[in-house]
């Protein structure tokens, strides 16, 4: 009488460890993957006092260094566009399947720079540009 339904309770519970298993491989995987993606970096050419360009490693950037934007690499942090143009894949953070145009903060503006109200100027990190 108890013959079906014992395989069908080891059935469950064989789909249910491998299940458990599985996720928690993934879950690992994924916490690996962004542990060294926080470990990011990259050469970048930043402006020195003396008006030359040194070429440094990111992790050694500070808030308000000035670089140069490097080209089809992700970027190593936020970054807000001061002269020029870019054209950023955002895919990663809005979904979006197209790449933004990015443009330069104004000069001339009685406004404060924020965040969230100055997207078109900010350049996320881990992007990539165009």
């Amino acid at each position: 009488m108890w013959d079906g339904y014992v395989s069908y309770a080891i059935c469950i519970l064989v789909v249910s460890i491998g299940s458990i298993t599985i996720g928690l491989y993934e879950t690992l995987k994924n916490n690996e993957q962004v542990r060294l993606m926080s470990l990011y970096s990259c050469p970048v050419l930043r402006l020195e006092a003396d008006q030359s360009k040194a070429l440094v490693d990111s992790t050694e950037l500070v808030p308000g260094d000035i670089i140069e934007v490097p080209e089809g690499k992700s970027l190593p942090c936020d970054l807000i566009l001061l002269t020029g143009g870019a054209i950023v894949n955002e895919s990663m953070l809005t979904g979006e399947s197209v790449p933004v145009l990015k443009a330069s903060l104004p000069l001339l503006s009685d406004e404060a720079y924020s965040t969230k109200l100055s997207g078109k100027y900010t350049l996320h990190g881990g992007t990539q540009v165009v």
